[in-house]
């Protein structure tokens, strides 16, 4: 037996779907997927040979071993909107709300992360940037850490939230930097990420020193901190400005 149910009402059909299975774990990113701006973005970045996961189940890696063309096709250019999710809350809230999780993030914060004008171009610019970031872990250990990503999975978004902060007319500035991204050749990106590096390096240090000169014992805790933004740049503030004017040649350099 099945139940078809028609409707282009999509809060109505995830009203209907959230009842009918309050039995098993729904996950709200999960009910999601069919909301206008999703399916949007998925379609949007197909065109441009992005694949845009919405929801668990259709993960790039699940299709392409059911469709091997599709690593051809779209050639591992592969962006999650829950990571996209942790990113925009980052950039347009405070960095410690990613700790709040998906369910947070695709339910009381939906409109304000994705809003209806949100274009591929938002999101991908500030993916780049945080893969960018994500890519200085090399190093087997940070200070104390035995681990470097135990400190700076959670210190990344804030490096993220300094970085944006300098950017001014972003949305101009998104569109042209993923066009630099997806066009530029290996010597020049590679120039600009050395470029980068150090700004970023220079960053988690003085999110780091902000974190070890707070009365804070846990790291963790202090990242989780709504106030510990306004902590780091009260405590920092030359240092951060210092790296911001630093930072913007690098970023408008790719115009």
């Amino acid at each position: 037996m099945i139940r078809v149910i028609a409707s282009r009402d999509h809060e109505f059909i995830d009203r209907i779907t959230l009842y009918q299975n309050s039995s098993n774990p729904v996950e709200k990113r999960d009910l999601k997927s069919n909301d206008p701006v999703q399916v949007r973005l998925k379609r949007e970045f197909k065109l441009q040979q992005w694949y845009y996961e919405v929801k668990r189940g259709e993960s790039f890696t699940d299709i392409a071993k059911k469709y091997p063309a599709m690593k051809a096709l779209y050639n591992n250019r592969v962006i999650n909107n829950e990571e996209v999710a942790k990113i925009l809350i980052a950039i347009k809230r405070n960095p410690a709300d990613v700790s709040e999780g998906s369910q947070k993030f695709f339910d009381d914060y939906y409109d304000e992360l994705f809003d209806t004008n949100l274009a591929t171009f938002n999101c991908l610019a500030p993916s780049i940037i945080y893969w960018m970031i994500r890519d200085t872990y090399q190093r087997t250990n940070f200070h104390e850490f035995e681990k470097a990503f135990s400190f700076k999975n959670p210190a990344a978004f804030y490096v993220l939230k300094f970085i944006y902060e300098s950017i001014e007319n972003k949305d101009h500035w998104e569109k042209i930097f993923v066009s630099f991204y997806e066009n530029v050749d290996d010597e020049t990106y590679n120039g600009f990420v050395n470029d980068m590096e150090r700004i970023i390096s220079k960053y988690f240090e003085i999110i780091y020193k902000a974190w070890k000169t707070s009365k804070e014992p846990s790291h963790t805790a202090y990242l989780k901190n709504s106030s510990t933004i306004k902590d780091i740049e009260k405590r920092y503030s030359k240092d951060i400005k210092l790296l911001k004017n630093k930072q913007q040649v690098s970023l408008w350099s790719t115009n």
